[in-house]
């Protein structure tokens, strides 16, 4: 059994993607399978945690089809996650 808490003090996209990151932990078996007391280790479970966060929140099948370029404010917020989150996003898919 798990429990996420989060400082509510953020934005809700920033909420919305720490709680999808703290997700991908649990479901990725992050608690049980590593070492979490290496840096390592831990920066990559972090990485790993946040492609699948991103994965979740902005699908690529449904984000591709979004016309971000003209209003990437908009897109994030009907994607319900940050700015930063959604430029990621749309980076590493245009990357692939």
């Amino acid at each position: 059994r798990y429990r996420i808490c989060i400082d509510n003090k953020y934005v809700k996209g920033r909420c919305n993607f720490t709680i999808a990151h703290e997700v991908g932990h649990i479901i990725l078996g992050h608690f049980h399978n590593y070492n979490l007391d290496e840096k390592k280790t831990h920066a990559l479970l972090d990485k790993h945690a946040n492609a699948f966060a991103s994965a979740l929140l902005m699908p690529e099948h449904i984000l591709t089809k979004f016309d971000y370029s003209s209003s990437i404010h908009s897109t994030a917020k009907i994607f319900g996650v940050s700015i930063e989150a959604l430029t990621i996003r749309v980076n590493y898919i245009n990357a692939v």
